[in-house]
């Protein structure tokens, strides 16, 4: 009986979820119009009422988040595989969900080094806490990134022997065990944000492309770990929810670089709750996903699951 009602529940919340993501293209149309005309009328300070900018931040996100779902829902990869699909090497990459996470988590890696490297300079040039703290970050990913691809890749045919599939689970355990120390990283990052010795600054039309990708990232992100949360690789469902939290401190990063950029000098009673209440945010979410990785990781848990 629970299990029934835990599953309508579960179906309850998926409906709703749909309901929100894909809503008719006429409630599309008003809530994309009305939601960025408040909020340009929110950056021009033309007095609008504190509660009238909140809604207007909230309404143009979800339309954001909307139009982003479509285009995710969409698929554009599948026109670039049906021209891949003479090409035995790329038409595998376009395939395999495993092989291409596996090549895209050791992308991600590669740019960690890059990252880490880049903003360990840039602290020592500057003797600036803010980069210091993006180095360690970016390290830490790096770290965690490193054996998650190695492992994805060695297994790409789908082949394991319990030894692996035991020495994996140790690899997704210390990742996410990792994952849970770097959230002291997380609040120095939001610490440093608020004290204003943040270095995201974006000018231009640049922003908006920024917050596209942001989007698209996230909800890519968990489009890709709902359906591959019962792959029989840890390293494949830890590399996802790694995934998930790389992206909610992207929209963290996000949040403060347009803040700065719209925002005034005399904003700050906006700015501050709202960079704590979105850094809580994020801190939570990456210790719930860390002792998801750890949970999931144990032995028998997946096999219990399916």
């Amino acid at each position: 009986m629970d299990t029934g009602r835990a599953h309508n529940w579960a179906e309850h919340a998926r409906q709703c979820g749909l309901r929100l993501l894909f809503p008719p293209l006429p409630l599309v149309l008003a809530v994309t119009i009305i939601g960025f005309s408040l909020l340009i009328g929110a950056f021009a300070e033309i007095g609008m009422p504190h509660v009238l900018v909140y809604f207007s931040y909230v309404l143009s996100a979800w339309a954001l988040v909307i139009w982003v779902a479509r285009l995710v829902r969409a698929n554009p990869v599948a026109s670039v595989r049906r021209a891949a699909e003479h090409n035995n090497v790329l038409a595998r990459i376009l395939n395999d969900t495993h092989l291409r996470l596996g090549l895209t988590t050791t992308l991600s890696f590669a740019i960690d080094v890059l990252w880490t490297a880049s903003n360990a300079i840039a602290a020592a040039a500057n003797s600036s806490a803010w980069f210091s703290t993006l180095a360690a970050y970016y390290a830490a990913l790096a770290v965690m990134r490193a054996p998650l691809s190695f492992s994805i890749l060695r297994h790409s045919d789908g082949r394991q022997t319990a030894q692996q599939l035991h020495h994996e689970q140790r690899i997704c355990r210390a990742c996410g065990a990792l994952l849970l120390l770097c959230t002291p990283v997380f609040a120095g990052l939001i610490v440093l944000a608020l004290h204003r010795e943040s270095a995201i600054s974006h000018s231009g039309y640049l922003i908006y492309g920024i917050a596209l990708y942001a989007f698209y990232s996230l909800i890519g992100g968990i489009v890709k770990f709902v359906r591959e949360r019962h792959s029989p690789h840890p390293a494949a469902r830890a590399a996802n929810a790694l995934y998930l939290v790389v992206a909610s401190v992207s929209m963290l990063s996000l949040e403060i670089s347009m803040i700065d950029t719209f925002s005034t000098a005399n904003n700050e009673g906006f700015r501050s709750p709202m960079i704590m209440l979105t850094g809580a945010a994020v801190c939570v979410f990456a210790v719930i996903v860390a002792i998801w990785i750890v949970r999931d990781a144990r032995p028998g848990t997946h096999a219990a699951q399916r």
